[in-house]
């Protein structure tokens, strides 16, 4: 069989060819030597947080550093991978560039994160949001989790009055003791006390701690450095599963149509 005569090539299209490929040396030069100062900035901007909880880094700042570090390490070491998670590229760049000192500035932040949350205590009423989110992801509907369903509708209830300014009377106090198994202390007759109690050391978790700091601890799980929530580990399972079921019954489509191919071919 023949295939014919190579061109021969030009000295112009040699020097053009030459051209190319330094120029694209030099751009992925500039395009790693431009992601590590990126990450550099992200990682200078996180080490300026002194700890306090009014100043915790924000979503934006938390997204960028992510954002730089998976990007940084696909230029300090390529991967057959289609995407690395953050541990994963957090252990790349300390393997290959430790001055950038990644490791230790997230390690540094999980620090002042634990400084912050320590001897501290999710309430009551938090765990209980908890459990029931997870029980809906999980579908389940055993007697425990329908009971626990409703008793979240009685806080919402009860939420909707106080900010109503309607006074706690002899329906709310006879809702609540089909669920005294669900409060602080179950022999406490004063059910009033009880479900403000809770209702108040929810909000404050939420203001003090949740919302100035879901973010970091995401970020943080993340990077492997902080225990993820029960729910959250969960539903990432959960994802990744579906994900994988997607892809095989893709890949069993693809088959199938290759298969029909062939016998019509025959």
């Amino acid at each position: 069989m023949n295939r014919g005569r190579k061109k021969k090539q030009t000295p112009l299209d040699v020097m053009c060819e030459q051209l190319i490929r330094d120029n694209r040396e030099r751009v992925g030069e500039k395009s790693a030597e431009y992601a590590l100062e990126e990450l550099d900035q992200a990682l200078k901007a996180l080490r300026k947080w002194s700890g306090a909880l009014t100043t915790a880094p924000r979503w934006e700042l938390l997204q960028t550093a992510e954002l730089a570090i998976l990007n940084a390490s696909r230029h300090v070491r390529k991967t057959k991978l289609k995407e690395r998670t953050l541990k994963q590229a957090v252990c790349v760049l300390d393997q290959r560039r430790k001055g950038l000192g990644v490791g230790v500035t997230l390690d540094e932040l999980k620090r002042k994160v634990d400084k912050l949350v320590s001897d501290v205590k999710e309430p009551r009423l938090f765990q209980e949001v908890q459990q029931a989110l997870l029980e809906e992801a999980e579908r389940i509907s055993n007697k425990g989790a329908q009971s626990r369903r409703k008793f979240l509708e009685e806080i919402r209830k009860h939420q909707a009055n106080y900010l109503k300014k309607r006074q706690w009377g002899k329906d709310q106090d006879a809702a609540f003791k089909n669920f005294v198994d669900f409060m602080p202390d179950p022999h406490d007759p004063n059910l009033r006390v009880q479900v403000s109690e809770m209702v108040l050391s929810y909000r404050i978790w939420l203001d003090r701690y949740e919302f100035p700091l879901g973010d970091l601890f995401k970020f943080l799980s993340k990077a492997g450095l902080w225990q993820r929530k029960k729910l959250d580990t969960f539903l990432e399972g959960k994802r990744g599963k579906e994900e994988k079921q997607a892809k095989d019954r893709e890949r069993w489509r693809v088959d199938k149509a290759g298969q029909r191919a062939g016998m019509t071919r025959r």
